[in-house]
C-alpha cells in the first residue's frame, strides 16, 4: 500500500505558498501500519483482530490523510474497528516513548473510570452491554485494550482517567477493586481525576471519548478518538478519529474543547501551565 500524501502546515524553511511532507507522520504511519500487519502484539492476536484488519487499514490510511474522519451509525458497525485502532495506537506510541517520542499523556475522558483499568481483560455483562458480551468483535476490544491499556503504563506512558462526580460507584465493587489494584500499581503514571460536575448528558455525547498527546524533537502531535463507553451502547451515534500536528486546526479544536468543557472541572494539572508536560502542550495550543 502507498503511504498517502501527508502535509502539515507551512514550516519555516519552506518558500511562500508550500508545504513539506512532516517525516515524523510518515514514520509514524508505516509503523502502525506495520503493527496492524502483525499478528504477534500482546492483546492483538485473534481471529476477531484477522477479520478486522483490512478496514484497521482503510481507517488508518484515512485518518492520517484527513486528521479527522466522522462517522455516523450504529455501533456494531463501528466500534469494533475504531476501539481496537485506538488499541494499536496505543501500542506504539508506548512502544515509542523514549526512541521517536520524547513525552506521553493520554487522558481519557467517559462517564465511569475507563473500561480497560476496570477489567483485567473479562468480558460480562456487568462490565459492558450484553450486545458487547455476544458480539465477538465488539467483545474483542475489551480484551485487548485491558493488555495495549497496560504496556502502555509499563513503558511510561502517564494515563489521566477522567470521569464524573459519582461515576465510580457505578461500577461494581469488583470493577472498582480492580481500577484500585491498578492505581497502586503505577501510582507515579495512572492518575484517578473525578470531576467536580455530574453525569455527562445525552446532548454532550460528543464530549465522550479519549486523547494522546506526544512530542518528538521540538513539535506536537495528538491522537484522539469519540465512542461512548461499552456499557453505553446506542442505537446510532457520532464516532470520530483525529490524528495529526496539534497544529492542525480540527484536531486543536478537539483538544480545545475537551479541555474547556471537561479538564476544567478536575484539580489535576493535565493541560495546565502547573505541569511540566502540559507547559508544553498548552504553549501549543495557544501558539
Amino acid at each position: 500500500m502507498g503511504r498517502p500524501d501527508i502535509t502539515t502546515e507551512k514550516v519555516s524553511s519552506a518558500s511562500e505558498g508550500e508545504e513539506e511532507q512532516d517525516p515524523f507522520i510518515d514514520f509514524f504511519y508505516e509503523t502502525v501500519l506495520t503493527t496492524i500487519n502483525c499478528s504477534e502484539v500482546e492483546g492483538l492476536k485473534s481471529e476477531q483482530f484477522e477479520a478486522m484488519r483490512p478496514d484497521l487499514i482503510r481507517y488508518w490510511t484515512e485518518v492520517v490523510d484527513a486528521g479527522l474522519i466522522i462517522d455516523e451509525g450504529s455501533d456494531e458497525k463501528f466500534r469494533a474497528c475504531f476501539v481496537t485502532l485506538q488499541g494499536v495506537i496505543e501500542h506504539v506510541l508506548a512502544h515509542e516513548l523514549g526512541k521517536s517520542l520524547t513525552s506521553l499523556i493520554a487522558v481519557i475522558h467517559t462517564p465511569q473510570p475507563a473500561t480497560p483499568v476496570c477489567t483485567k481483560g473479562e468480558v460480562s455483562p456487568e462490565l459492558v452491554d450484553r450486545s458487547v458480551v455476544e458480539d465477538p468483535l465488539r467483545a474483542s476490544t475489551i480484551k485487548s485494550r485491558a493488555a495495549t491499556i497496560r504496556f502502555f503504563l509499563e513503558r511510561g506512558g502517564n494515563l489521566y482517567v477522567v470521569y464524573p462526580k459519582g461515576g465510580k460507584e457505578l461500577r461494581t465493587a469488583e470493577q472498582q477493586k480492580i481500577y484500585e489494584e491498578e492505581l497502586q500499581r503505577y501510582p507515579t503514571r495512572l492518575f484517578d481525576c473525578e470531576l467536580d460536575r455530574g453525569p455527562f448528558s445525552v446532548a454532550e455525547s460528543d464530549l465522550i471519548g479519549a486523547f494522546y498527546l506526544f512530542e518528538h524533537g521540538d513539535r506536537q502531535y495528538a491522537f484522539a478518538i469519540q465512542v461512548t463507553q461499552a456499557n453505553d451502547i446506542r442505537k446510532q451515534g457520532r464516532y470520530a478519529l483525529w490524528f495529526g500536528p496539534l497544529t492542525h486546526p480540527e484536531i486543536r479544536e478537539r483538544i480545545e474543547t475537551i479541555n474547556r468543557e471537561v479538564l476544567v472541572h478536575t484539580k489535576r494539572d493535565i493541560l495546565s501551565r502547573r505541569s511540566r508536560q502540559g507547559e508544553i502542550f498548552s504553549a501549543s495550543l495557544k501558539a
